[in-house]
Parts: C-alpha cells; sequence; structure tokens
C-alpha cells in the first residue's frame, strides 16, 4: 500500500515535470527557428533589399522549409515585423540595464543613448532593416503603427531625462533633436558603407549632447525610473 500510493503521488508529479521539460525544449527549439529566420531575413535584406528578397531566398538561408516559413510568418512583411518586435525589445533590455546604474539624471541620460549604439545593435542588418522599415511605414499602417510607438516611446524617454536637466521647452525640441540625430547615425549606418562603428557614431552624439547639455549641468530634481 505503501508503494501503491507514493506511485499515485509521485506519477502525475513526474509526468508534469516532463510535460514541463518538453515543452521548455519546443519553446528553446522555437526560438532558435525564429532567430534564424530573423537572421536570415536580414542579412537578405542587407544582400538584395526588401523589394527583391523573397521567401525562397530567406527560407533557404536559414535552412528552413517554405512551407514553415508561411506557416509560422506567412511572408516576408511578417517576418520584418517580427524581426523588428525583436529589435526594438533588445533595445529596450539594454536602456534598462544601463539606465539602472545610476542615480544621475545625466548619466541616464547618456546611458539610454547608448544603448542604441551597443556593437550588438548598431550592425548593418539591423540599420538597413530599420531603414526599409522606415520606407514601408509610410504606405503600411501595421508599419506605422510600430513606428509611431516607438517614436513615442523613444521622446517621452528623452523628455524625461532632459527635462531634469534643461528647462522643459528647451528640453521638448532638444529631444526631438537627438532622436534625428540617433536616427541619422543609423541611416548612415545602412547606406554609407563607409566602416561607421558604434563607437564612432556614440561619440558624434556624445559631442552633440555635450552641446545641449554640459556635462557639469546641475540636476534640476532626482529621476525616477521611465522606460
Amino acid at each position: 500500500m505503501i508503494v501503491t500510493l507514493v506511485l499515485e503521488i509521485s506519477e502525475p508529479v513526474f509526468l508534469g515535470f516532463m510535460r514541463d521539460t518538453k515543452m521548455g525544449r519546443r519553446e528553446k527549439r522555437k526560438q532558435q527557428y525564429q532567430n534564424q529566420m530573423i537572421d536570415a531575413a536580414l542579412a537578405s535584406i542587407t544582400e538584395t533589399g526588401l523589394a527583391r528578397v523573397n521567401v525562397r531566398q530567406i527560407s533557404d538561408k536559414a535552412g528552413v522549409s517554405f512551407g514553415n516559413f508561411h506557416y509560422h510568418y506567412g511572408g516576408k512583411d511578417g517576418l520584418l515585423l517580427q524581426a523588428l518586435r525583436k529589435l526594438l525589445t533588445e533595445i529596450k533590455v539594454l536602456v534598462r540595464q544601463k539606465t539602472s546604474s545610476s542615480d544621475d539624471c545625466r548619466n541616464k541620460l547618456q546611458a539610454y543613448i547608448d544603448a542604441q549604439f551597443d556593437p550588438a545593435i548598431f550592425t548593418t542588418d539591423n540599420c538597413t532593416a530599420w531603414l526599409n522599415f522606415w520606407n514601408e511605414a509610410s504606405t503600411q499602417a501595421k508599419f506605422a503603427r510600430l513606428e509611431r510607438i516607438n517614436r513615442s516611446r523613444n521622446l517621452s524617454n528623452l523628455r524625461f531625462y532632459l527635462g531634469r536637466l534643461i528647462k522643459k521647452e528647451a528640453a521638448v525640441t532638444a529631444a526631438s533633436d537627438i532622436h534625428d540625430f540617433v536616427n541619422g547615425l543609423w541611416m548612415h549606418k545602412a547606406l554609407i558603407k563607409d566602416g561607421l562603428t558604434a563607437a564612432h557614431a556614440l561619440d558624434s552624439v556624445q559631442r552633440f549632447l555635450d552641446c545641449i547639455v554640459p556635462v557639469k549641468q546641475q540636476l534640476i530634481s532626482k529621476p525616477k525610473d521611465q522606460v
């Protein structure tokens, strides 16, 4: 009876553990598959451009079947959206990591900008995909919505940090200027193959930022995390 009782109690637990393990492996495979597809899509867009790239080219490069591609994404637009969401999530995680290390608002502002030029983020493939995304956003509602959300979030965070370093009215203009400056460097990376590195790009933004908010600028009020 004791053995039977133990089995009756343990078997569901064991089966649940096996089910969770299988689900974990399945989720891991799914994530690996998605990363393969996204990496292949970004590389293909860089090579031939969004207009010329096709689903077959991406699926062949990723080493997955044509049918699986359509099952998961429906087409290259669906995959591009997924790639951009992944990129934005990675940037958001970096922002939180970098801004959490300091209570100084000037440092938080710098850390927020640093995240946009992390070497793992500021790549030719990512910048090229982003440039194509801007183009699609002008004509496709699903891309335009993502662009509006991302722009609004960036401007809100920049205004938040700048507003504690300079006058509120100036902070609104400065946030827009910094946002456009960063976008310009991403566009440069995508269009001009002159070896622009993340470090060089960040140095350019740093000089621009120093003109707006000097390094020794006094803090108006202690910030709270915004992102």
